[in-house]
């Protein structure tokens, strides 16, 4: 045993002992080990030393540490407001196209089944949006199949009725309806007939007039061919352009049935036909609705000749191609026939080939001349002997010049 003194009051103690026996601060052993059990802070009862050198620090000495164990502040959790999901934009995009709306159907409902915790209230717009798609288009072909069923007159059946007499089974009478059959009368539509450079026309005059006087009407329409193909729906079509001018928005004609389609393999381009159907003036062209045709007017003149007149059967290939651009060159501009015929030498056809390309486009010189004196004076003023002096420098015949500037009211 030896004797230390205590950290608290300095006096000697034993270093067995647990506490001071002066002050009872705690010295950490017991019987000689030291445990973390036995320090405990115990208040200072032994009177202090009076020391006025030193800091009072028997409060911060003499008090026991107690850990706090009042109630903690409770943290407040903030929620971050949940995001908008990718896939449900998308599915609102797809549905608002319309005719990829069942695209949109897909992704909403996937993502209707995801749990990430994101907002499902576009996805939840997409299928409403869908839906009317959906019961627009089956209230359209419902619309289509019941004016199909009217056309059809109704026949009544023969009408077999057995005998009375239900104890005779190999009796049987076959009657006749006494009264007169009844068929459904089949309305006589009238048809309104129009060209397809008037739908055109009105089209691009003024939409709203062109819907109230054509859309929803029953037509028959008078058109050369501009050009054949299918929809990204599917749909079988015929266009009908202009008679004058090249423009971008034709009447498109959609075949009504099989008949119709194989009728519309047959046609090329420039052939005079004449369709029936139902107008439908919409936002980006004007179209004929179960469209049939009706009359092919005129065919396109498949045999060519030279510049003696005589007739080509097949086409050389400078020929051909030499035609194809002569007809494109005119779908967007007027030339005379020599000024076609430098055009497309420029263009390094041969001589024979653009002659051949002139002689078998089937222009209308004159009326060349009408469509190249009105785009001068669109774009500027010219005197009656200024417009004939310009068409001729064009390479238009004096005549053909004259032709051009009287059209033009000259």
């Amino acid at each position: 045993m030896a004797l230390i003194k205590c950290p608290e009051c300095g006096k000697e103690i034993s270093d067995l002992a647990s506490n001071c026996p002066n002050c009872g601060f705690p010295i950490g052993f017991d019987g000689g080990k030291k445990t973390e059990s036995n320090v405990q802070y115990q208040p200072n009862t032994a009177p202090q030393p009076n020391n006025s050198q030193q800091p009072n620090n028997s409060y911060q000495q003499n008090n026991t540490y107690q850990p706090n164990m009042a109630a903690q502040p409770i943290r407040a959790y903030i929620h971050e407001p949940a995001k908008i999901s990718g896939l449900s934009i998308a599915a609102l995009i797809f549905s608002i196209l319309g005719i990829t709306f069942f695209i949109g159907i897909i992704l909403a409902v996937i993502d209707l089944f995801r749990k990430d915790g994101k907002k499902k209230v576009l996805s939840i717009v997409s299928l409403f949006i869908c839906a009317f798609w959906l019961i627009l288009a089956v209230s359209v072909g419902e619309d289509d199949s019941t004016a199909e069923k009217d056309t059809v007159s109704v026949e009544s059946p023969n009408v077999v009725q057995n005998s009375a007499d239900d104890t005779d089974e190999h009796e049987t009478v076959e009657k006749k309806d006494s009264a007169p059959k009844k068929e459904k009368p089949v309305v006589s539509e009238e048809y309104t007939s129009v060209t397809s450079t008037e739908l055109i026309d009105a089209y691009n005059e003024n939409q709203v007039k062109c819907k109230q006087t054509y859309d929803g009407k029953m037509l028959k329409v008078t058109g050369k061919v501009q050009s054949v193909g299918t929809d990204i729906m599917g749909m079988t079509y015929v266009c009908l352009g202009h008679d004058t001018e090249f423009t971008f928005v034709g009447v498109q004609c959609y075949a009504k049935d099989d008949e119709t389609i194989n009728q519309i393999a047959e046609l090329k381009e420039d052939d005079l036909i004449v369709v029936s159907g139902k107008g439908d003036c919409g936002s980006l062209s004007f179209s004929i609705e179960n469209a049939k045709i009706v009359e092919i007017l005129e065919k396109t003149n498949d045999s060519y000749v030279d510049s003696e007149g005589e007739s080509i059967g097949e086409l050389t290939t400078g020929q051909a191609n030499a035609l194809k651009q002569a007809k494109s060159y005119l779908d967007f501009s007027a030339f005379s026939y020599s000024g076609l015929i430098s055009q497309l030498e420029y263009e390094q056809y041969s001589h024979e080939d653009a002659v051949f390309a002139a002689d078998n486009c089937g222009a209308d010189w004159n009326e060349q001349a009408v469509e190249k004196a009105k785009s001068y004076l669109e774009f500027s003023s010219f005197s009656r002997d200024g417009l004939i002096e310009q068409l001729e420098y064009e390479g238009f015949t004096h005549e053909q010049a004259v032709y051009g500037a009287e059209a033009n009211g000259y």
